[in-house]
């Protein structure tokens, strides 16, 4: 089992890792050449559906990047939750306190309001709306094989899953990463790098523009991941996740990704590994996964690594890392870790029969390895 270090990765045309080993992903920074294209909005225009029709003035409210519906499951005995910030303040509140940001999903023109003024926290409407039921769905997944620090092969329970389960669950994973301020500063790089490609003034990127990407991401990366690909449910043990402001994924613009690849804490007792490779066997499409405690902890380093302000918690305070403490969205090179990369490997290749072979199993039943 390989836990080694995660390299990573600096913003900058030519980039290159610093002595240090981090690197910086504010609005300051530069980035390079886009892999996947560069389909984002740099300009102001008008969305699918938009109406030439004056509106009141939008409703001035919280809307949560850290979705009331998900962050109740982080409440501990009393019901609060815990906020670690980078500079090392704790709070302890309700957990619907937690992640969110006022206004952050509309899209305004002008002091005044305007025609064109819209909110999209609709859009995220399916998503929190499925959260309760999939994560009851998710804690069902068990794995009967004990942790250890045997190859995942020796480890992974294969189960059988519904397609309409495993779509809900791609729009739950899009929306986090849609809405969360780690993809909303990505935006902004972005944006501000191909305005300056464009000739357009340096004026940066504003709220509004940023809000448009955001906005067609969510069915974006929804419909990349209920496409194929596979997961893995994670499940904690005696130890717990944390959640963040950010969390590993390759979704760098509001274009779909070559290959999607996400790790998302869901509750202090299950994350969830989604990848979709370039080659994989499509047969089954999800697994079960007991980890060990320094698994979990990796895990937990990853979260602090992508995010810049805030850790959440529910008892366990984390092993805190010291990338947290900057202050900044990091990354790791390319997305990509050692742990994460076997994992991702023997899922692509686990072979447990077909669908016919096996027959049809109940949902979420665990296939004996």
């Amino acid at each position: 089992m390989n836990l080694g270090g995660i390299r990573l990765f600096e913003f900058g045309i030519g980039s290159h890792i610093r002595p240090d080993g981090l690197a910086r992903s504010d609005r300051t920074g530069k980035l390079g050449k886009s892999r996947g294209g560069a389909n984002l909005a740099v300009g102001y225009c008008l969305g699918e559906g938009a109406v030439w029709r004056m509106r009141g003035k939008l409703k001035n409210e919280l809307h949560h990047w850290w979705p009331r519906a998900l962050s109740k499951f982080w409440a501990d005995h009393s019901g609060h939750a815990h906020c670690l910030s980078w500079d090392g303040e704790l709070l302890r509140s309700l957990p619907k306190s937690f992640g969110a940001i006022r206004n952050d999903n509309n899209i305004v023109f002008k002091d005044e309001p305007t025609p064109w003024d819209e909110s999209f926290e609709k859009t995220f409407a399916n998503a929190d709306s499925g959260f309760p039921g999939s994560i009851t769905w998710l804690q069902g997944l068990t794995s009967p094989i004990a942790a250890s620090a045997k190859p995942f092969a020796e480890r992974l329970t294969p189960l059988a899953v519904e397609r309409d389960r495993q779509d809900t669950l791609a729009e739950c994973l899009a929306s986090l990463i849609a809405r969360s301020p780690n993809f909303r500063q990505r935006i902004r790089i972005t944006t501000d790098y191909y305005r300056g490609r464009f000739g357009l003034p340096a004026i940066g990127a504003d709220k509004t523009l940023i809000g448009m990407n955001v906005r067609r991401a969510q069915k974006t990366f929804s419909e990349a991941m209920r496409g194929g690909g596979k997961f893995v449910v994670l499940h904690s043990g005696a130890q717990e996740f944390v959640f963040g402001d950010g969390f590993l994924h390759n979704f760098s613009s509001a274009d779909r990704p070559l290959a999607p690849r996400c790790l998302v804490p869901l509750t202090p007792e299950i994350a969830v590994f989604y990848v979709r490779p370039m080659k994989y066997r499509t047969f089954p499409s999800g697994f079960a996964l007991n980890l060990m405690p320094e698994e979990v902890a990796v895990i937990n380093r990853t979260v602090q690594i992508y995010s810049a302000r805030f850790v959440f918690f529910r008892e366990i305070y984390p092993i805190v890392d010291e990338t947290f403490g900057r202050g900044e969205h990091l990354e790791a090179t390319y997305h990509t870790y050692p742990w994460l990369d076997d994992l991702e490997r023997t899922m692509s290749e686990a072979y447990f029969g077909n669908a016919s072979e096996i027959g049809t199993a109940a949902e979420g039943q665990a296939t004996p390895l």
